[in-house]
């Protein structure tokens, strides 16, 4: 929010206003502020969070949302402005300028890419039109109403850590106010695979696969507790360096979801990426070592999506290697799994915002492996290890990917 000074009433008036000795008149302040934004932010359970609407203050970033990413391809909030009835009537310029204290940082991602909406600001649907008036891609106009508000919808391309700072010129007020910084949450979904109880296969999702040789521990267990681990890890990171992260999780419990829907988890929360975790079984008990699995079929992304796992993995065999120096990556699989399907995902030719990383841990009926991860004496460290580095993996890429 800003102040805004104005000049009205007789030098003769008697209150804490500053007098303009050039004008002959009083100034008054009057405080420029966003005092609501629309909608409401929603929790990892889709229900709304109470005192979402109320805006807090730069440096502070408000949030950016995305409804119906695949149909909209965007991320929104909607503003309502506080500014005066002294100024009803006048007009106002919105524009905005990358965040950050150079203003340089780039916005990523493409505002041509929406089909609805492609420019930056917009009418605003919950706070009423306001007279509001396209300029350019750039830049709308609004008028200040009779009650001294304003309102206007401000538009970003729906990538991870997009930020911005929006601005208003007043007409016939010189400086220009910073009011607000909004900022697009990137999200990742993390994928636990497997799930439930015998019986409780569905589509692209069986209950369970491997098991341990020795542990006779379930790869589905065991994938559940590498997902919920990991997921703390980035948001005690996150907090840690102010980084804007939501992590959701397609499963929290022992419950099987199938792969269109483990998918659909994603594609409806706007995703940057979703990491799927399981661990490998083989037949010969030699057989170890960390994998890809890779889905080649209609993938739009493939390029975007092996430089992910490639990143994940590659810690995580860091991770393992000072408890075993045998770890390796191994080479990848090619597998058309449901849960990394385009299709499922939303993603298309030329817009395929979801990157998908399909991570095969380690081979649990492998002796030395099993016991590595589950019944040895440093399984609690090793565990610990491998979700550091799928943490580590996740948000260098959310970070680092264009």
């Amino acid at each position: 929010s800003g102040l805004l000074g104005m000049h009205t009433g007789s030098e003769n008036e008697t209150d804490d206003t500053k007098v303009d000795k050039t004008i002959g008149k009083k100034s008054y302040l009057l405080p420029v502020q966003v005092v609501e934004l629309s909608p409401k932010l929603k929790d990892e359970d889709g229900n709304e969070i109470a005192g979402s609407e109320k805006p807090v203050p730069q440096p502070k970033r408000n949030d950016m949302v995305e409804i119906k990413p695949v149909n909209n391809r965007s991320a929104h909030r909607e503003l309502k402005v506080k500014i005066g009835e002294a100024l009803k009537g006048k007009k106002v310029t919105w524009t905005m300028t990358p965040y950050g204290l150079e203003k340089t940082d780039p916005v990523r991602g493409d505002w041509a890419k929406s089909l609805n909406h492609k420019d930056r600001f917009e009418v605003s649907a919950d706070f009423g039109a306001n007279g509001f008036k396209r300029l350019s891609q750039q830049s709308g106009e609004t008028t200040i109403a009779d009650d001294g508000f304003t309102a206007v919808r401000v538009n970003l391309p729906p990538v991870g850590f997009n930020k911005c700072d929006v601005k208003i010129q007043i007409e016939g007020v010189d400086q220009e106010i910073e009011l607000i910084t909004l900022e697009v949450p990137a999200v990742a979904v993390i994928d636990p695979g497997h799930g439930g109880n015998p019986g409780d296969s569905l589509p692209g999702s069986s209950w369970n696969n491997a098991t341990g040789v020795n542990s006779k521990v379930l790869e589905k267990d065991l994938a559940l507790e590498f997902g919920l681990e990991t997921k703390e890890l980035i948001e005690k990171q996150a907090k840690q360096d102010d980084l804007n992260i939501k992590v959701l999780m397609t499963r929290k419990g022992n419950q099987n979801v199938s792969g269109e829907n483990r998918a659909k988890v994603a594609k409806d929360s706007g995703a940057d990426v979703i990491f799927i975790i399981h661990l490998n079984a083989f037949s010969k008990p030699t057989v170890r070592g960390t994998l890809q699995v890779k889905r080649t079929r209609d993938n739009h992304n493939a390029a975007e999506d092996t430089a992910f796992i490639d990143r994940v993995i590659d810690k995580i065999v860091g991770a393992i290697k000072p408890f075993d120096a045998g770890a390796y990556k191994r080479f990848p699989v090619d597998v058309n799994t449901s849960v990394a399907s385009d299709k499922n995902l939303g993603n298309v030719a030329g817009y395929s915002p979801i990157r998908a990383g399909y991570c095969e841990v380690e081979f649990i009926t492998h002796p030395g492996l099993d016991n590595l991860i589950n019944i040895g004496a440093n399984s609690g460290k090793v565990k610990a290890a491998i979700s550091e580095a799928m943490k580590d993996g996740i948000i260098e890429d959310l970070k680092e990917q264009p």
